[in-house]
């Protein structure tokens, strides 16, 4: 049988079973869309920020190359004033990165990325009344999160002991502390670009003042040094992330000021997990099924999903972890008295489509969110989209001002090269050889 007859086989058994779940479904969803907050708002006052990374693979290193924009808008529906943020250039000015040992380059790179993004946004927050992100919350933490404990669990599985797991995890969070420290003493507040220059260069002394404490332990067998680097690169990174976040939203609930991350047409599985025929399709086919006649609706998604589905993963996913691992000889728990709390243990969920043809939109925001202040932010969204695509206007405008050719990161390893006569750092810096890495 040919794989399209498979897949039609299956379409033809489940399509009666999903069609009749989805008109269940309809009923409830459609009984929470409500058009009123998507009224154009007199007045807007909004910042949105984004980036872009391109990554350019080398023999013993990777070279990457972050931008980030941020504009302002102002004004009301029929008079939008857009202008860029201060100090945030875009693919003008990309900020080069060499990340090395050549490790999870994906997941780090995805941090230093978003770090860059809320340095940015700490430099503006005190303009607007609203701050919106384009990228998903929920997946991001996920990922960071499941990678973390991954690299955690599989180190200490290979210790003697479980004391030795312990210690250097209060290691790294004591190095990671002390970075933290010294970050919020030497960032200026002008200038994101420098800030995110001084944080990269704060790094390379704390990895090697924390594998040297770590060495003086003496627990090295000789199989596991690269699963100490790849569990203290992530912990360090993924902390000053949190770190980061949470002192953005600190300070944005000091000052009233809303935040929220954007997506459009994510991937996400809140609705379909609470119906086992449903399951396997994620939030944007069913919304978009459901919706396909509307012209504006919105879904409080909280009211339709389980508070325990809408959870935000990392502490649910924390205590699955333990479960798990209790289980196992020689489980130790991370120590609870060092573990960097999160200020925001939930992340509250709405989707909206602002055309009939346009984009499924996901909405995330800090659950403790008044409604008033969400449906204050769909305004905001609402009144900035463009009314034929649907879809946020200073977001289009970000998204190419962000673009940055693959190109560009190549130029830089080839000049970094050139230029340097360390012949270690020359065989680290060459790109790989194509020739010889074809599979014949």
């Amino acid at each position: 049988m040919k794989i399209g007859g498979v897949a039609s086989l299956i379409m033809q058994n489940f399509e009666e079973r999903v069609y009749e779940e989805l008109r269940n479904l309809s009923d409830e969803i459609l009984l929470h869309t409500d058009d009123s907050p998507l009224y154009d708002k007199k007045e807007v006052s909004s910042s949105f920020i984004g980036s872009n990374i391109v990554l350019e693979n080398r023999l013993g290193s990777t070279i990457l190359m972050i931008t980030a924009y941020g504009i302002s808008v102002e004004g009301s529906s029929s008079s939008l004033h857009i202008n860029s943020l201060s100090n945030t250039l875009g693919s003008k000015k990309p900020f080069p990165l060499i990340i090395t040992p050549k490790r999870n380059v994906k997941t780090r790179s995805r941090i230093f990325q978003r770090i860059y993004e809320l340095l940015t946004a700490l430099n503006v927050i005190d303009y607007e009344s609203h701050l919106f992100f384009n990228w998903d919350y929920n997946e991001f933490l996920n990922d960071i999160l499941v990678l973390e404990d991954t690299l955690y669990y599989r180190l200490l599985g290979k210790m003697d002991s479980p004391d030795v797991g312990q210690e250097i995890y209060r290691n790294v969070n004591s190095y990671l502390f002390m970075l933290l420290d010294d970050l919020r003493k030497n960032i200026p507040a002008e200038s994101a670009r420098e800030s995110f220059r001084i944080l990269v260069d704060l790094l390379p002394k704390t990895y090697n003042d924390l594998f040297e404490s770590i060495a003086s332990m003496k627990i090295f067998t000789g199989n596991e040094f690269n699963d100490i680097v790849d569990y203290v690169t992530i912990a360090v990174e993924k902390g000053l992330f949190e770190s980061l976040l949470r002192d953005l939203l600190t300070k944005a609930r000091r000052k009233n000021i809303s935040v929220f991350w954007i997506t459009s047409n994510p991937n996400s599985n809140y609705i379909g997990r609470v119906n086992p025929i449903l399951s396997w399709i994620n939030d944007t086919v069913i919304l978009s099924y459901i919706w396909r006649n509307l012209e504006r609706a919105i879904l409080d998604v909280n009211h339709v999903v389980e508070e325990r589905v809408m959870k935000n993963w990392v502490n649910t996913l924390t205590k699955l972890f333990g479960k798990y691992n209790e289980q196992t000889p020689g489980y130790i728990p991370k120590p609870d008295e060092l573990v960097l709390e999160n200020e925001v243990d939930d992340a509250g969920l709405w989707y909206a489509k602002f055309t009939r043809q346009g984009p499924i939109i996901q909405i995330l925001y800090p659950r403790d969110y008044e409604r008033s202040r969400i449906e204050d932010g769909l305004r905001e969204l609402y009144t900035t989209s463009d009314k034929k695509m649907g879809y946020p206007k200073p977001l289009v405008l970000v998204k190419k001002a962000c673009r940055i050719s693959e190109e560009v990161a190549r130029g830089l390893g080839d000049s970094l090269l050139r230029r340097t006569e360390n012949q270690l750092l020359r065989m680290i810096l060459n790109r790989p050889n194509d020739f010889f890495n074809d599979v014949l």
